[in-house]
């Protein structure tokens, strides 16, 4: 992700960190965006989101960027989310390699669609994710704004084929994109 973030993230943009974690990235894509540029970070592990509040005070930042605990997906409401002794591994999909990771716990998080996100915090210029398999959801819950010119993001994604399969197609949706 680094490089890609280095040859595309421009001052002045709009990005949504999605899967913010411990916000590794999202203090990177606000180095990239500068003073300017405005986040959306986006995470639904409480723990994780502790450490990402602590991450942007201990570098000083905070007014460009909001937290938001939740999750991105297809639809708003509500899902089970499944957590992980790693905090880079949970996830709403508990099958596929990581699935041995998982610490059993579920917890129920809120979600949002971009577009409804967009409509509150504006367009976003750039999305960034890893959403441990998820992402097709989170682009197929784009696709009808993107269609209609209301968003034309650029989206970079952490595949996970493990997570994938004909029930859960990453290439359809990918084609329909």
């Amino acid at each position: 992700h680094k490089i890609l973030l280095e040859q595309i993230a421009r001052p002045g943009m709009m990005v949504f960190d999605i899967g913010a974690n411990i916000g590794y990235y999202a203090l990177m894509e606000l180095g990239l965006i500068g003073p300017t540029g405005r986040m959306l970070a986006i995470e639904p592990s409480p723990s994780n989101i502790a450490l990402l509040k602590r991450n942007l005070e201990l570098n000083s930042e905070g007014e460009r960027i909001t937290v938001l605990e939740g999750a991105v997906s297809d639809k708003p409401g509500t899902a089970a989310f499944h957590l992980s002794a790693h905090s880079n591994l949970g996830t709403f999909h508990a099958s596929g390699s990581a699935e041995k990771l998982l610490s059993g716990e579920q917890i129920s998080v809120r979600t949002y669609t971009v577009p409804e996100l967009a409509a509150e915090h504006g367009a976003p210029d750039l999305i960034r994710m890893d959403v441990e398999g998820h992402e097709v959801e989170v682009i197929r819950g784009m696709i009808p704004a993107i269609r209609e010119a209301a968003m034309k993001p650029t989206i970079i994604f952490e595949t996970h084929l493990s997570r994938y399969s004909e029930d859960h197609d990453m290439a359809g949706v990918l084609r329909e994109l």
